[in-house]
């Protein structure tokens, strides 16, 4: 895999500006800095919730993985009745996220 160099958009080629901020967008341009934007379009439909694993179901609404998920809930990964309560939560979770989805796409 070939090495990318990445410059920020506020920056000049030559050298960093000391005193520019540490929140900044980068620019995957290897030649010149650019101050263009990378977001998705608005056409595009959101994914299917129903598709992702519970591991990246977990990823994308704030838990690093299930162990932190049961810790919010109180819930033990060393307990079997713990880890059936946390599952049951998921899936609950899962379920609900995904109704509200189909109402969505319904509507468009």
């Amino acid at each position: 895999m070939p090495i990318e160099i990445v410059r920020w958009a506020d920056e000049p080629a030559t050298e960093p500006n000391p005193t520019s901020r540490f929140v900044r967008v980068a620019s995957k341009e290897t030649n010149t800095s650019s101050s263009k934007q990378f977001s998705a379009p608005a056409s595009r439909a959101s994914p299917n919730p129903a598709k992702k694993s519970n591991y990246q179901w977990l990823k994308d609404n704030g838990w690093n993985d299930v162990y932190y998920f049961m810790l919010s809930y109180q819930l033990r990964n060393h307990n079997d009745e713990d880890i059936i309560e946390g599952r049951r939560i998921l899936k609950v979770m899962r379920d609900e996220e995904h109704r509200v989805w189909e109402q969505e796409m319904e509507v468009k």
